[in-house]
C-alpha cells in the first residue's frame, strides 16, 4: 500500500503517478455544490479513463470501475489520519485526510 503524495494547490489540482506499474494523472476538484471532492484518473497520454468519482473516506474508489479496460487494477481509499472519521472539507485532502493505493498484488 502506498500513499499517494497528495500536494492540494486550492479546488482544483493534479498530478501523475504510477499505480502498478502504469503512469495515471489524478485530478482533483472540489465541488462546491456537494461539498467533496472529485477525482478524475486519465492515462500517461492524458485521455480521461474515469471522472467524476467521490472522495469518500473509507471506501473503496475504484470498485465500481473494475473489469474496464485501463482503470487501475488495485484500490484506491481516502483515509482519516485523524481518527475523527469526517469527511475531507476543502482544506483537508492531503492534510488530515490522506489518499492511499492498494496494488493489484496486495489486494489478490
Amino acid at each position: 500500500m502506498i500513499e499517494l503524495p497528495i500536494r492540494q494547490e486550492g479546488p482544483l489540482f493534479g498530478f501523475s503517478t504510477e499505480l502498478d506499474g502504469v503512469t495515471y494523472g489524478l485530478t482533483f476538484r472540489w465541488n462546491d455544490r456537494v461539498e467533496q471532492w472529485c477525482l478524475d484518473i486519465e492515462d500517461g497520454e492524458g485521455t480521461l479513463i474515469v471522472a467524476g468519482i467521490r472522495v469518500v473516506i473509507d471506501t473503496p474508489l475504484l470498485r465500481r470501475y473494475q473489469g474496464r479496460a485501463s482503470v487501475p487494477p488495485g484500490e484506491m481509499m481516502a483515509i482519516d489520519t485523524g481518527g475523527t472519521s469526517k469527511e475531507s472539507d476543502l482544506e483537508a485532502l492531503g492534510r488530515r485526510v490522506a489518499l492511499f493505493y492498494v496494488s493489484a498484488n496486495e489486494l489478490a
